[in-house]
C-alpha cells in the first residue's frame, strides 16, 4: 500500500501512517520503508487498539495539506496519476470531494475484475454510456444523493478524496469503532457538500477473510451508524 503511495507523481505528497496496535511488525515496516523522492512522512502508533474511526480521524488530525484521501492497508494505487487526477479534479470543478466510480477488486491484483458503482442501479444490459453520467448528476443534489446512499453505497472508500477545508467543517468524535466512510460520506451529503464520479480506476480493493467486510462489529454497527442520520 506505501509503495502505490510512493509511486505516485503528484509533487507535493505528505504521508501519515497510524498503526492502531498491530500485534505484528507493522509499525517496523512502515518506519523503515523509504523512496528518493522528498515526502513528508509521520508514522505513528496506538498504545491500544482504537478502532478504524479513532485511528483515521487522529491521521487526519496530523494533516497539513489542501486535500487528504485515506486508503486502507490492504489496498493499493493502481495508476500513478491517480493523486494528480483527484486533485485536478477537484481544482477544476469546485466540488468539496471526489471518488473513482470503478475499482479493481480480486484477492490480488493480476486476477482482479473491474467493478463498477452506479448510483442508479440499472440492468447490466443498459450499464454502459450514458449510464454514467447519471453518477454526478446525482451528485448535485446532495439530499437525492443521501436518500439512495442510506439504501446502497456505491463509493469505494479508497479512492475517496476530500477538500481538507470542507473535511474540518464535519470532522469530530464518534461512538463507533468502525466504517470510518459511512459516517463520512452521510455528514458529507447531510452538509451538502458537493461530490464527483471520476470515470476511472485508480484503485485496486483486495478481497481477503481478515477484511472489514467478515468483521462482526462492522454488521452490528453499520445499521445503527445509517439510522443515526434520519
Amino acid at each position: 500500500t506505501i509503495e502505490s503511495v510512493f509511486a505516485q507523481d503528484y509533487p507535493s505528497l505528505e504521508l501519515i501512517v497510524v498503526d492502531d496496535c498491530s500485534s505484528d511488525s507493522t509499525f517496523e515496516i512502515a518506519s523503515s520503508l523509504t523512496t528518493e523522492r522528498n515526502i513528508n512522512r509521520i508514522i505513528q502508533k496506538n498504545p491500544q487498539n482504537m478502532g478504524e474511526c479513532w485511528t483515521s480521524n487522529k491521521g487526519f488530525d496530523l494533516e497539513t495539506g489542501a486535500f487528504i484521501t485515506r486508503i486502507s492497508s490492504d489496498d493499493k494505487y493502481v495508476d500513478p496519476h491517480h493523486i494528480s487526477n483527484q486533485v485536478e479534479t477537484l481544482e477544476r470543478s469546485g466540488a468539496d470531494w471526489c471518488y473513482n466510480s470503478v475499482t479493481a477488486t480480486g484477492s490480488d491484483l493480476e486476477n482482479s475484475r473491474l467493478e463498477r458503482g452506479y448510483w442508479l442501479p440499472v440492468p447490466l444490459k443498459y450499464a454502459r454510456e450514458p449510464m454514467k453520467h447519471f453518477d454526478n448528476l446525482v451528485l448535485r443534489f446532495p439530499s437525492l444523493a443521501f436518500r439512495i446512499w442510506v439504501r446502497r453505497n456505491p463509493v469505494n472508500s479508497s479512492s475517496l478524496m476530500i477538500r481538507a477545508g470542507s473535511y474540518r467543517k464535519i470532522a469530530g468524535d464518534t461512538p463507533f469503532r468502525t466504517t470510518w466512510d459511512t459516517i463520512i460520506l452521510g455528514r458529507m451529503f447531510r452538509a451538502g457538500f458537493r461530490g464527483v464520479a471520476i470515470d476511472s480506476v485508480g484503485t485496486f480493493y483486495r478481497i481477503h477473510r481478515d477484511q472489514t467486510l467478515n468483521n462482526p462489529v462492522f454488521w452490528d454497527e453499520l445499521p445503527k451508524i445509517r439510522d443515526s442520520f434520519h
